[in-house]
């Protein structure tokens, strides 16, 4: 993975400089460690309808999806807009994912989101979605690079 090193204490890594596809596989990956999934797949073709989603998870139990979308942007372009419009998105093809047994949905995003205006965009939008049925999880760049520590092969 060509990420940028973190040049001071605290800096994170700058996943916005991967090509959008390269974090996208960084992300199905990353998300493929976690415990609760038998498999994780990029979800859709170039050209194709992708209903809103980038990555789709089968769970352990086979009960339920999880779904995730994931966006390749620098700070400047990562606010409350863009999680709301990747919630809208989403919720365009919400019958057909409840009808699939989804129960998740994660933005993955390349880019900090400690500001207030992304933390209040997200905590409105974790109340539309848990009212369409919905968990919704934001991992940011932080979140994404606590979650590489424990894979060093990841990347």
């Amino acid at each position: 993975m060509s990420v940028s090193p973190r040049t001071a204490a605290g800096e994170l890594p700058r996943y916005f400089e991967l090509d959008p596809l390269r974090f996208q596989e960084l992300c199905r990956d990353l998300w493929q460690m976690e415990k609760e999934f038998e498999g994780v797949d990029v979800y859709g073709t170039d050209g194709q309808s992708q209903r809103g989603i980038d990555l789709l998870a089968t769970r352990e139990d086979g009960n339920r999806l999880a779904t995730g979308q994931c966006k390749c942007v620098v700070p400047d372009s990562f606010n409350a807009r863009l999680i709301a419009d990747a919630v809208d998105e989403f919720l365009k093809h919400k019958k057909f994912w409840l009808n699939q047994g989804a129960s998740k949905f994660v933005l993955f995003v390349a880019s900090n989101a400690s500001p207030r205006q992304i933390q209040d965009g997200k905590l409105k939008q974790t109340r539309r979605l848990k009212r369409a049925g919905f968990k919704f999880e934001l991992w940011s760049a932080a979140k994404i690079t606590n979650k590489l520590r424990p894979h060093p092969g990841i990347g």
